[in-house]
């Protein structure tokens, strides 16, 4: 049922130049399109809130 821990380190190599600008480029469109679908959502519920007559 448990899991055997290794008797050696787990090392990982060095990510390469190439690999490094994908994650971030990738990172980068995804933290940037999170910000803004967020503040677009923000943005049309404060105008439908201020442009619907049933709210008054």
């Amino acid at each position: 049922m448990f899991f055997d821990t290794p008797r050696t380190w787990i090392l990982y190599e060095p990510m390469d130049r190439d690999k490094s600008l994908l994650l971030a480029m990738t990172s980068s469109f995804t933290s940037y399109r999170t910000i803004y679908i967020f503040i677009e959502s923000k943005k049309n519920h404060i105008y439908f809130i201020k442009e619907n007559p049933l709210i008054e």
